[in-house]
């Protein structure tokens, strides 16, 4: 027979555990809610590009995770644009680690397709500007002939 000691510790087990579940479906849920987010906004990007008679790939809703970190790659002409798009909320969240990494998945991509460098400018498109950090923005401002960024 359980005493009241081991039933009440039994019951603060249960609940730790009850508590446990709903913490983790709130995860899965703003997981959700933010990759919607994302792909809304991918779509916002993309057909602004489309009304300025771009031709528009959406790698990243097609690709999802296997985007190689391109969202959208756009052209018109022969001029190509390689765009990264971040939906993001905080502000200075875009750290110059993001921009750097976003450059070099540009590099990869341009070099494993036999792309002319001169022919292709990488966009980093956000919904504000107040989101890049101070070093985020200093790589963007070094780098202004070939990396940019734009607010949509």
């Amino acid at each position: 027979m359980l005493d009241l000691i081991s039933f009440n510790f039994i019951i603060f087990l249960f609940i730790v555990f009850i508590i446990g579940l709903v913490l983790l479906n709130t995860k899965k849920i703003d997981y959700t809610k933010n990759r919607f987010k994302g792909e809304m906004y991918e779509i916002k990007v993309a057909n602004y590009y489309k009304k300025l008679g771009y031709e528009v790939d959406q790698r990243g809703l097609k690709k999802k995770l296997k985007d190689e970190g391109i969202d959208l790659i756009v052209y018109k002409n022969s001029k190509t644009l390689l765009i990264q798009c971040k939906n993001w909320q905080k502000e200075k969240s875009i750290y110059a680690k993001h921009i750097k990494e976003f450059y070099g998945s540009c590099h990869l991509y341009m070099e494993n397709n036999s792309i002319n460098k001169n022919s292709v400018l990488c966009i980093y498109a956000i919904p504000n500007e107040k989101l890049l950090n101070k070093f985020s923005l200093d790589i963007l401002k070094k780098n202004y002939s070939r990396l940019r960024y734009t607010v949509i």
